[in-house]
């Protein structure tokens, strides 16, 4: 149902669903994870590595959830790199949240390119961000709140 973005996680672990304080988030997150209802990319929990130790841990403590790229999502990530500008150096996880959501025909959950209210904000001339590439190729992307809400999430 939904391929969760780094910006997914260090959002919801940082800013909206602080987990010393609302953990039926993160038990809801884990349980529809275990389900297969969301799904983290094996390159999401690589990145979460260089910006969150916190959310790294968590997503580390559950390892075996991480979904390891398929040789049809590999190609395909060959494909949308060899035809988006993706940022250099930065979000080396976008092209594997794209493909893994187009092959399981999954949404994205993600921040990027967004507002703090779901909005999409100004996108760089410069780059493609995750709601330009999944617009361009069919894949449904949304703000972390709206995937929440429709995996099930009721707190």
């Amino acid at each position: 149902m939904i391929v969760v973005d780094t910006s997914a996680i260090v959002g919801a672990h940082h800013a909206h669903y602080l987990p010393d304080s609302i953990m039926g988030f993160w038990a809801f997150f884990d349980a529809e994870w275990r389900r297969g209802n969301l799904v983290v990319p094996r390159a999401v929990e690589l990145e979460l590595a260089d910006q969150s130790d916190a959310a790294h841990r968590w997503i580390k403590d559950r390892d075996s959830l991480v979904a390891e790229p398929s040789e049809r999502v590999q190609r395909r990530v060959g494909d949308l790199v060899a035809s988006f500008r993706f940022r250099p150096g930065a979000d080396e996880a976008d092209p594997f949240v794209i493909a893994e959501a187009e092959d399981r025909g999954f949404a994205v959950a993600t921040y990027e390119g967004r507002s703090p209210t779901g909005s999409f904000a100004r996108a760089r001339a410069d780059v493609d961000n995750i709601p330009k590439v999944c617009a361009a190729i069919g894949v449904t992307c949304m703000p972390p709140g709206e995937a929440w809400r429709h995996v099930g999430l009721r707190l």
